[in-house]
This record gives C-alpha cells, structure tokens and sequence, in this order.
C-alpha cells in the first residue's frame, strides 16, 4: 500500500529509528501503566527518562551528520483541542524529538489541512497527507517520516531479507541493510 501512494514512485523506507522515536516520546507523556508499559518495552536497562532522552537527541545529530547530503526527518503530533497540550512534554517534544506538536479540532477540515500544509512545507512538496476520514471523537494524529537523498555508502542486500508485519498474520519480505560499526552516541 505505501509504494502504491508513493509520491514519484521513489522508494519507501521504514526507520525503525523513527519509530522508536514516537514511543519514546509518548513515553514522556505517559503516566501509570501506560509508562509502565512503554518503559518495559523500550527501556530494558531501565535507564531515566532524561537518560532517554538525551541519547535520542545525541542519535538524531549523529544521523544528521552522516554525511553532506540531505535527511530531512520529519515528526508531527496533533491532539484533540480538548486534551490541551502540556508546556513541558511539548518543549520535550521539540528538543529532544524535533516533533511539531499542536492541538486542532478534527471536526473543522480546514484544521486537518492544515497538517496537510505543514507536511507539504516540512518535506519540501515531497510528502502529503490525505485526510484518512478523522472523526470527531478524534484524539491525535501523529506523522513521522524521513527524507533522504543519499549516495549510500552501504546498500540493501538480496541475502539479508526479513519478514515485514502487515498485519498479525500477513507479512513480506524486505531486503535489509546491517552495518556493524561503533557510533558515539
């Protein structure tokens, strides 16, 4: 589905880096058994939210100085206007994660455009976002994507595939690429 709605028909990458971003932002934003949840999952060694942080912001640098090409890493978190955004997950949101994080009625279209607008003008025209049908009783969106235009130094293999979940049962190979290597993170 996702290289059938490709912009260009370019490639389509899934960044488990990106991924793991989110959750440990909405690990942030957590309290009570939902941090309790995140936490174990992502945080086998237990390390401080702080800790988490900082070594995501560290990350996030390392990547973006990889090399003089361009990756542009794109996050967005919306929220219901009913929740209210608290100051502190939102500043954390925005050092830390590099995430837009804001509030809109999903009722009124010209708000769900308006993360239309903010991903057409974060991805340069590259990325657009097609109103998926929210509904009033809407509480977020969250938009999380890469760009990148690399002269990789490392390609994908034929020989290292791994099996993609699209759903719990329906899965397809992917070709993956590993690199071992130390990174000062």
């Amino acid at each position: 589905k996702l290289s059938e709605s490709a912009k260009y028909n370019q490639n389509i990458s899934l960044s488990p880096f990106q991924l793991t971003s989110d959750i440990n932002l909405l690990l942030n934003g957590s309290t009570g058994s939902t941090f309790y949840l995140l936490n174990s999952i992502m945080n086998p060694s237990n390390l401080s939210v702080d800790e988490i942080n900082n070594s995501y912001k560290r990350i996030y640098e390392a990547v973006n100085n990889l090399s003089g090409y361009n990756i542009n890493l794109i996050n967005g978190f919306w929220f219901n206007n009913n929740m209210g955004i608290n100051n502190q997950f939102k500043n954390i949101g925005n050092y830390f994660y590099k995430t837009h994080i804001d509030s809109i009625d999903y009722s009124v279209s010209s708000e769900i455009e308006n993360i239309n607008y903010w991903l057409r003008n974060e991805s340069s025209n590259m990325l657009e976002f097609n109103d998926p049908g929210f509904y009033q009783q809407s509480q977020s969106c969250l938009i999380n994507g890469f760009i990148c235009d690399l002269d990789l130094k490392y390609f994908f293999h034929d020989s290292f595939t791994a099996p993609f979940y699209l759903s719990n049962t329906d899965t397809i190979n992917c070709k993956m690429l590993r690199v071992n290597q130390s990174f000062n993170y």
